[in-house]
């Protein structure tokens, strides 16, 4: 076995040692004779000697520093120990597969053992034939994409590479769900989408392609669905181009599996400019049951008993859900919003079957808290459309859907109320499971306003306060008849938010804040600034209640000067009529999550929770995404 040293290694003198960069990773290495030890046996790590050989090459002095180097580069794949004849090699192919395994020739000879199949006739697909060709493949190519019906050859499932191109999107989904089962090569797709290609690569049984096209509709009006472009309107060169790197890509994939995967991108016709797409796997391409009962409980004692999400890491994993094209959610934006005296922040919210896509707004004292705000806001509002039938149950707890086809007709079914499907809800004054028709969980409701009882926090137990909390506060306002005391805002305990936004209502003209807490004994208030009522709140303590109702009157009244209704809180109910005691600011101890559950039982008004989780990639992502139904039916 003779020492190599990675064609990829590039080395560069530091201030302290040596630098090495390769195409696994980088390296540093200290000392101060380092750099030049290196240079001076480099070019001797050729794959003529073994380490002893060259040990033996090098003055005393420096042989054991030279050796313990080595033996370093050894472990970290820097240098590879390899036989003789494995080196020798002038094929372009082989000295690529050389920057990642050492026994390239073996495994370029393989390579160019396999078959690909090309589907598909127009310029491209020819053009991915002849790169295919030039790679080492061997060919077949026929031409089903113009009939949408049609399945692919009964023998393409003994072809190592499987190239789709050009053609309706909904038969690149067909072909990948008909080889899912018989085909365990790569499957390349290639086809214009609007003004792009979208190609992808990856393995048949990953579903890569329908999770993609369905992600892709999701985000547009379903008069604006991906449709296929006409072909041709690129030039040779570009054609040619694209062909190029869709072969290099499954070469790279087959020969150094390792080192590449397989992915998403879309390419720009005109400029031919590549950007990556990321994406979460659909729930209709990941396979789906529905609990039982056992198992429902079992799921929400592992929710209420799982650690609260840490903010960083929370925010880096989001991430995942965000892109213009295939993102479950689009990117935060200001737009053209004022942002003061409140930052505003916008998302688009995915579409579901039947449905266009949404926005969702949050505000905050600055950018964060209202990205912050706006990206939970987005999750609820995503959790509470998206929904799985095959996670459905009929009313005898048996499977709604048997079979995995025609989710989409089931839906726009279950949707119009032609069939009916039910769901677990967790009982939370009884602690017990119960069916709840799906309807009352998944409302197909008009924009914005399926978000009422929907909630996205931390933690499961905020999660379910948040969504409690807009139960009561919507029936409190319902229910408000008499008259509504004036609270003393004047001396208001330490709150630094709730301060700040005391303080800018009152240089635009007087603030009174009144209290309407009614019978389920949840604070809630108005707020009414220059005798007009712009803003509403509830919550477990009287601090929270204020806070919520000064933060969407000054949103009110900052929508209103600014013309700009887009972020603007949902039309105030008529304001009670005023009290006109003053009280002072209540101080008592605050609500509880638990007692606030047991007032609605009493009253009649038992809480039942969903957890909104029928999109798996997305619940582990965020977990605390619930909504609060209540047993009477509101």
């Amino acid at each position: 076995m003779v020492l190599v040293l990675r064609p990829d290694a590039y080395v560069a003198e530091t201030p302290n040692g040596a630098f090495v960069l390769t195409n696994s990773g980088s390296y540093t290495f200290t000392g101060h004779t380092i750099f030049a030890l290196l240079t001076t046996i480099k070019p001797y790590i050729n794959g003529e000697y073994t380490l002893d050989q060259l040990a033996a090459r090098i003055n005393k002095r420096a042989r054991e520093v030279a050796v313990k180097l080595l033996t370093g580069m050894l472990d970290l794949d820097i240098v590879r120990d390899i036989e003789r004849l494995k080196i020798q090699s002038s094929q372009p192919e082989v000295r690529f597969i050389e920057y990642f395994q050492d026994d390239a020739a073996r495994t370029y000879s393989e390579y160019c053992s396999m078959s690909a199949l090309i589907i598909g006739r127009s310029p491209l697909a020819q053009a991915v034939e002849a790169a295919c060709r030039l790679s080492g493949l061997r060919t077949r190519s026929v031409d089903q994409t113009e009939d949408r019906e049609a399945a692919p050859m009964d023998s393409a499932a003994m072809d190592d590479v499987i190239f789709v191109v050009g053609g309706e999107p909904d038969y690149h989904s067909k072909v990948e769900e008909e080889l899912s089962c018989d085909h365990d090569g790569v499957l390349v797709h290639a086809t214009t989408i609007g003004e792009a290609w979208f190609c992808c690569i990856g393995k048949a049984d990953e579903a890569v392609w329908a999770s993609v096209t369905q992600r892709l509709a999701a985000r547009r009006a379903p008069a604006q669905a991906p449709r296929a472009s006409p072909e041709g309107r690129p030039d040779d060169h570009a054609v040619r181009v694209l062909a190029a790197q869709l072969v290099h890509n499954a070469f790279r994939l087959i020969t150094t599996p390792s080192a590449a995967r397989g992915g998403v991108n879309r390419v720009d016709q005109a400029t031919l400019a590549s950007e990556p797409i990321s994406y979460l796997r659909h729930p209709y391409t990941l396979p789906a049951q529905p609990r039982t009962a056992t198992q429902f409980a079992h799921r929400i004692a592992t929710l209420a008993a799982s650690p609260e999400l840490d903010e960083e890491a929370f925010s880096r994993h989001a991430v995942s859900c965000t892109g213009e094209w295939t993102g479950v959610f689009g990117l935060p934006t200001e737009r053209e919003f004022a942002q003061t005296p409140l930052c505003v922040c916008q998302i688009e919210v995915s579409a579901t079957t039947g449905g266009s896509t949404s926005h969702v707004t949050g505000a905050g004292l600055d950018f964060a808290a209202a990205r912050y705000q706006a990206s939970l806001r987005a999750f609820a509002s995503y959790g509470s459309t998206i929904f799985d039938p095959r996670q459905m149950l009929d009313i005898n707890e048996q499977p709604l859907v048997q079979r995995a086809e025609g989710l989409d007709l089931i839906t726009e079914d279950l949707q119009s109320g032609r069939l009916a499907g039910f769901v677990w809800a967790y009982n939370l004054a009884t602690s017990r499971p119960m069916l709840l028709d799906a309807v009352r969980a998944f409302p197909n409701t008009d924009e914005g306003s399926h978000l009422g009882s929907a909630a996205a926090a931390y933690s499961w137990k905020a999660a379910i306060s948040a969504a409690l909390i807009s139960q009561c506060h919507r029936m409190t306002l319902l229910e408000q008849t008499g008259s509504a005391p004036e609270l003393d805002i004047t001396n208001i305990p330490p709150n630094s938010q709730l301060e700040h936004y005391r303080v800018i209502l009152s240089k635009i003209g007087p603030v009174v804040v009144r209290d309407i807490t009614g019978s389920l004994e949840v604070p809630t208030v108005i707020c009414l600034l220059k005798g007009v009522h712009l803003g509403s709140g509830s919550g477990l303590s009287y601090l929270d209640a204020v806070t919520a109702a000064m933060e969407e009157a000054l949103l009110s009244y900052q929508a209103s000067a600014n013309q700009q209704p887009e972020y603007a809180p949902p039309t105030a109910p008529t304001a009670p009529q005023a009290s006109r005691s003053r009280l002072p600011f209540p101080v008592d101890r605050p609500r509880t999550v638990d007692s606030v559950i047991q007032t609605l039982h009493r009253s009649g008004h038992t809480p039942l929770v969903v957890p909104l989780d029928h999109d798996p990639e997305v619940a582990a992502i965020m977990p605390y995404l619930v909504r609060v139904v209540l047993s009477d039916g509101r």
